[in-house]
């Protein structure tokens, strides 16, 4: 058992990505409660590093190199690097980084690479809208589009721009390449030196993916394969973290696998100086992560949520539409608070079905968190108000004990007409300065009863 969850933020501009390392130590029940109402609610990113592909047992880079030099008529020897490979290359005949790109596409159009299980295991889950990868091979994309559950678009950063995701809600499942997908030379990651570069650019306020970064911002990120030796693991800390900022930090859930952690000393204490985890055996962890989804929801095409006699849940959180974002930013301060938050995302309006699920969740959470705003008084059919509804009648069957906790996020009237006298005979929490405080002591006032 984790005797406190020691927190890795990473910084892209102004954007605050949030993980929490584990390392070593598994996961006791409380972690894995919250690791998997964040993967059921659609909050995890997984980040697939290319160190988990292998063609007939070895790297996938190393096959390249091997590929690579046979094509090139160079002598390869055990172990050569990409930057031996290109030197050698230009020893030869010059031009050596462009012609190792050139090389690439042949080399990809012949490969035939099983996926990892791991992978294929935790892409069957079918719960993660958007997957980052770090490799720059087309192999992942291919499974995705075999699948043919989903639809899968794909975008990469290429230090220009032209690849952000679109603003508006994601219409089909998205994998970025966060350091350029394979193309000509200085589109995408070859070596330490271009990867340097990409990082460079990632802090470029003008350059960096502002509506990724936007979105990734209230994610849990997923690092699964990506080994970075120690001067380049320190480099991305430090770099990241030029806007550090105590009262910015934001938990979240990480679960890292970095073979070199287990081989470099000055690494695992440089994590440990940063009170961060690692664990070498990621292909346990995700059988153990399925098997605990599966066990809650054995049909995950269905998108169905967690049942509520799992969750345990401590907030549910209800909202007009228009108020999303800050009803966001209030579930996000609740979960870094490590409480376990119902917010359902869709933004759901009259007419839509009213799932039976949220009606369970209502009647089994701890406290029911009306958004109040001036959307919430105006005179139309309103999917809240079937929610408000629910909430009302539960709260009677609680004979006064407390459970109706509103937060007003404006100027709204409270002894509104349309706002009913269970919400506004309460003490109503205000959107402002300070709220972080009541809502810790609103956690505590939950654990203590």
């Amino acid at each position: 058992m984790l005797l406190y969850e020691p927190i890795l933020i990473l910084y892209f501009g102004n954007e605050v990505f949030k993980l929490i390392i584990i390392i070593m130590n598994k996961l006791d029940e409380r972690g894995w409660k919250r690791l998997i109402s964040a993967i059921l609610n659609s909050e995890v990113v997984p980040i697939i590093g290319k160190e988990l592909f292998k063609v007939n047992g070895e790297p996938l880079q190393t096959y390249i190199n091997k590929q690579v030099c046979k094509n090139r008529f160079i002598d390869y020897h055990d172990g050569m690097t990409v930057d031996q490979v290109v030197e050698a290359i230009n020893d030869a005949e010059g031009d050596g980084k462009r012609k190792f790109c050139n090389e690439l596409p042949k080399i990809f159009s012949k490969v035939d690479m099983p996926m990892p299980e791991s992978i294929k295991s935790l892409i069957g889950l079918n719960r993660f809208p958007m997957i980052l990868t770090t490799s720059y091979t087309p192999l992942l994309e291919r499974f995705l589009k075999q699948q043919g559950k989903q639809s899968w678009k794909s975008y990469a950063y290429d230090k220009t721009l032209k690849a952000d995701i679109p603003s508006t809600s994601l219409d089909s499942n998205i994998l970025y390449y966060i350091f350029g997908e394979m193309g000509v030379e200085g589109t995408f990651v070859v070596d330490e030196d271009d990867l340097l570069s990409f990082l460079h650019f990632w802090h470029d306020e003008t350059r960096r993916p502002k509506e990724l970064c936007k979105y990734l911002s209230n994610k849990y990120l997923l690092v699964i394969g990506c080994d970075y030796p120690d001067w380049l693991f320190r480099f991305l800390w430090y770099s990241m973290n030029d806007n550090f900022n105590e009262k910015g930090l934001k938990k979240g859930q990480l679960m890292i696998s970095n073979r070199k952690v287990m081989e470099d000393v000055e690494l695992q204490s440089f994590l440990r100086r940063i009170k961060a985890y690692y664990d070498n055996d990621i292909d346990e962890f995700i059988k153990e992560l399925c098997r605990r989804i599966k066990e809650i929801d054995p049909n995950p095409s269905t998108g169905q949520t967690m049942p509520s006699q799992e969750k345990n849940i401590d907030f549910f959180i209800s909202y007009a539409h228009e108020d999303y974002e800050i009803a966001n930013e209030i579930a996000t301060m609740l979960r870094g608070l490590g409480a376990n938050v119902w917010f359902d995302k869709k933004k759901l309006k009259p007419g839509d079905p009213f799932p039976d699920d949220i009606k369970d969740s209502i009647e089994a959470c701890k406290r029911f968190v009306p958004i109040l705003s001036c959307h919430t008084t105006e005179e139309t059919r309103r999917f809240f108000r079937r929610e408000w509804f629910i909430a009302k009648q539960e709260a009677e069957l609680r004979l006064g004990m407390p459970y109706i906790t509103p937060v007003s996020i404006d100027n709204v009237n409270i002894r509104h007409h349309l706002i009913p006298s269970e919400f506004s005979n309460v003490h109503v929490l205000k959107y402002q300065a300070g709220i972080e405080d009541e809502l810790k002591e609103l956690i505590r006032e939950i654990r203590r009863g």
